[in-house]
């Protein structure tokens, strides 16, 4: 079962790049958390950063549609499911 939430703030940066690192070898750094920011909702990662910066998030849904549609736009088979299932896995 999917937990409800994910909460992160600046200090969770460098442990949710790994945790991306680990899911999504193939892809590079920059990439991983472009995906992972419109996974979340936001248009870009400088987008999620900014509001990071202001203080801790949590994130009510996923936006695995908008993950899925950059992970084609970029080449990469990955389906919603997959998307929910990796930005789940952090917490």
């Amino acid at each position: 079962m999917q937990p409800a939430t994910i909460a992160l703030d600046m200090s969770d940066i460098r442990r949710f790049k790994r945790h991306l690192a680990l899911a999504l070898p193939e892809l590079g750094p920059s990439l991983r958390m472009e995906l992972a920011a419109r996974g979340l909702g936001y248009g870009t990662y400088a987008g999620m950063l900014t509001d990071l910066k202001n203080g801790p998030v949590e994130f009510m849904d996923i936006s695995a549609d908008a993950g899925a549609e950059f992970a084609d736009l970029i080449g990469l088979d990955l389906f919603e499911d997959e998307i929910r299932d990796i930005l789940y896995g952090f917490q």
